[in-house]
């Protein structure tokens, strides 16, 4: 029944062939404007992430909810469908965009920085990992609507503690987390993907086991 599920939520992104125009639009003005097109690797990513979220503004579209937890599937099921597909959308958008950024690199008669698109990728992914184990409980528990507010206030705070460790990292007032960060750079490859593996697995496993538990006590 995963597979159905995962089929409905592929063929209502059709339905947002006016969001694909634009993200193509403007990744292709970040692919021919900025010097190194690398940045567009994240932007397509994070932006693909989003139809995961889209989809549950589908299935609670005019009740919709309510007729398709009366098919034969678990709640559960539900859930890890929904997970999976946000899974498979940025791992879709990760290599379509590292090709277009690699692509576009050529063209312009630029070395391909593999360390950077390297980098970029992991990074990407980080971001949407920590995005979509935020989101979905929060959309999930609250719902489309106040669900988006909730997710946006927990992300400014989240964006704005970032900010201000970062910024007294560079004035010098956190010594413990300048010295982390360096420890981190001077990593091998290696442990660091290690490391981001095992973040993404419990990130993303902790989130679907609260995703869960939010789904089997709502009611409709």
């Amino acid at each position: 029944m995963m597979k159905g599920l995962l089929i409905k939520d592929l063929k209502l992104m059709k339905n947002q062939k006016t969001f694909f125009v634009i993200m193509a639009f403007v990744g292709m003005i970040f692919l021919i404007t900025w010097e190194k097109p690398y940045f567009a690797i994240s932007y397509i990513t994070m932006m693909f992430s989003m139809f995961a979220l889209t989809s549950f503004s589908y299935d609670e579209f005019d009740n919709g909810a309510v007729y398709l937890f009366t098919l034969p599937f678990s709640r559960k099921t539900y859930v890890r469908e929904k997970y999976l597909f946000g899974l498979l959308t940025c791992l879709i958008a990760l290599t379509v965009s590292t090709v277009l950024a690699i692509g576009a690199s050529v063209i312009k008669g630029q070395s391909v920085d593999l360390v950077t698109i390297g980098a970029t990728g992991l990074s990407s992914i980080t971001i949407c990992v920590l995005f979509l184990s935020i989101a979905f409980p929060i959309e999930i528990k609250f719902g489309v609507e106040k669900g988006r507010i909730g997710f946006i206030v927990i992300m400014a705070v989240f964006f704005l503690g970032f900010y201000l460790v970062m910024k007294l990292t560079q004035d010098g007032e956190l010594m413990g987390v300048l010295n982390l960060i360096r420890k981190v750079e001077q990593l091998s490859g290696t442990v660091i993907v290690l490391g981001l593996g095992i973040f993404w697995c419990v990130a993303g496993l902790a989130s679907m086991k609260i995703s869960i538990c939010f789904l089997e006590r709502k009611e409709w």
